[in-house]
């Protein structure tokens, strides 16, 4: 079982917070996740860094 971690976001399109639960065990490449509040696309990328996950998310515009 892998150990899951909440990253609270903002969504790039309509700026509401959020949180969303991370699965540490699949941190690689990009994922897409919908807006809880204005249901578009966002596209998540995550790094560690001084063991503090790091959440990078843009529009799928950009």
């Amino acid at each position: 079982m892998n150990p899951e971690e909440p990253v609270n976001i903002l969504c790039p399109y309509c700026g509401e917070s959020q949180v969303l639960v991370i699965d540490l065990g699949d941190m690689s490449g990009e994922h897409i996740e919908d807006c809880e509040v204005c249901c578009r696309p966002m596209i998540l990328s995550l790094s560690m860094q001084d063991n503090t996950l790091i959440p990078l998310v843009k529009r799928d515009d950009e």
